[in-house]
């Protein structure tokens, strides 16, 4: 079943099956075939019945399994011939656990890999299933490591990658990231500051907290958020702590909204910041309320904080909570001739905005000739509602020089690949 063939099995083509691997009917007890099939599509077995009563496994995962079981008797020359069949993955990482893989991740990697990197990231989850003393585990560690620290990567790929690292579960990841946060190219202390946030471990706590005193103020920031990501009490209370004491007013800020994203214990932070003495702190804390959906506290600053900046900041919260209304269910497609930084963009160039193909048309332009900002608003347009053609306009973007442009071009063609059933553009 996982070969390409039908998807599905009939009983008496299982029945025939069953019978070939069984001993002799002589050393069977009686009905044996019988009761093995009843075993096998019986209750919540492996094997369901579909509407027009054949078999297939209930899950993907079980035939995954199964077929990396049956692959350990199989010549190395036919599994490589499978290396790029995306189908076959899954069972590569389970092969990964119990077969001998090493030569084939030696040519799996020497394939030319896609935009994203996906070989190189499917390294990550064989290392994670492999015995810890598979002696290809190293060499793969080393080929991800490599592609992380490689200059001038496009950010969006290097924080996948670092992604991938973190999800190996490999020994040394925590001391790679250690040493990553000291070196001299921000744009790598950078995307290790975003990994950690996936680590979710008092390892990567540590790190964080260090990386809090780095020398630019984007990598605090991207410290900042990793820390809420954590998921972790101990995270919680160091960005508290940083709240009440941090000298940056735009890291204060950054502070609050991240408490705001730390659950119950971020919030409860956040509600004692508004009564601190220090009025800037009780400032901060409006912008992480306001994030939380704290109406009532709010209204409550808005009306009675002494300092006005405080007043102020509370009620300027407060009118856009008002007119913001939070969709419910799936939210409707983005109307490219209503797009309000796209009509002032046009306008600004003495032109309008129709309807139809003509909106789409000032879209593409605004994509083309925009400044970095226009450029990724056009790029998150184009994730929801881009066409398959549009791959070649938003793919370059990817390695643009301003990260949210990178960014929302990273996601723009994920979405847009998939979505078209499009092959992955090489990278």
């Amino acid at each position: 079943l996982q070969g390409g063939g039908p998807p599905t099995v009939g009983r008496e083509e299982l029945g025939d099956l069953i019978r070939a691997a069984l001993p002799p009917a002589e050393e069977m007890p009686a009905r044996a075939a019988t009761r093995v099939l009843r075993a096998l599509t019986g209750g919540q077995s492996v094997l369901w019945t579909t509407p027009n009563d054949r078999l297939a496994f209930a899950h993907s995962e079980w035939r995954a399994y199964f077929a990396a079981r049956q692959a350990l008797a199989v010549g190395r020359e036919e599994l490589a011939a499978r290396l790029d069949d995306a189908a076959w993955w899954p069972v590569w990482r389970f092969y990964a656990e119990f077969g001998e893989i090493g030569p084939l991740v030696s040519a799996f990697a020497r394939r030319p890999d896609d935009i994203f990197r996906s070989r190189l990231c499917r390294l990550s989850e064989w290392v994670r299933a492999a015995p810890a003393g598979a002696p290809w585990r190293d060499g793969a560690m080393a080929l991800l490591v490599r592609a992380f620290l490689a200059p001038g990567l496009a950010h969006p790929l290097r924080v996948h990658l670092g992604q991938a690292i973190v999800q190996s579960g490999a020994d040394g990841v925590r001391y790679f990231f250690g040493q990553a946060l000291r070196h001299s190219d921000v744009e790598i202390r950078l995307a290790t500051a975003e990994a950690l946030g996936w680590m979710s471990d008092e390892g990567a706590l540590a790190l964080l907290e260090g990386a809090l005193g780095d020398a630019e103020g984007v990598v605090r920031e991207a410290a900042i958020r990793s820390l809420a990501r954590l998921g972790l009490s101990g995270a919680t209370r160091l960005l508290g702590d940083r709240l009440a004491r941090e000298d940056d007013d735009l890291l204060r800020l950054t502070i609050a909204e991240a408490l705001a994203d730390s659950g119950p214990e971020g919030l409860a932070i956040l509600r004692d910041a508004a009564k601190a003495e220090d009025f800037m702190v009780r400032r901060a804390a409006v912008f992480g309320l306001a994030r939380a959906g704290e109406t009532e506290a709010l209204e409550s600053l808005a009306r009675s904080d002494p300092q006005w900046l405080v007043r102020t900041a509370a009620t300027a919260a407060l009118a856009e909570a008002e007119g913001h209304v939070s969709p419910r269910g799936v939210p409707p497609l983005p109307e490219i001739e209503q797009l309000p930084w796209l009509i002032a963009w046009a306008a600004e160039r003495g032109e309008g905005v129709a309807g139809g193909e003509a909106a789409r048309a000032v879209l593409l332009r605004a994509l083309e000739e925009g400044d970095a900002p226009i450029q990724a608003a056009a790029l998150r347009v184009l994730r929801v509602v881009g066409r398959a053609d549009d791959l070649e306009r938003v793919r370059p973007l990817v390695a643009a020089a301003d990260a949210a442009v990178a960014r929302a071009a990273f996601d723009a063609v994920w979405e847009l690949t998939r979505r078209y059933d499009q092959p992955l553009p090489a990278a």
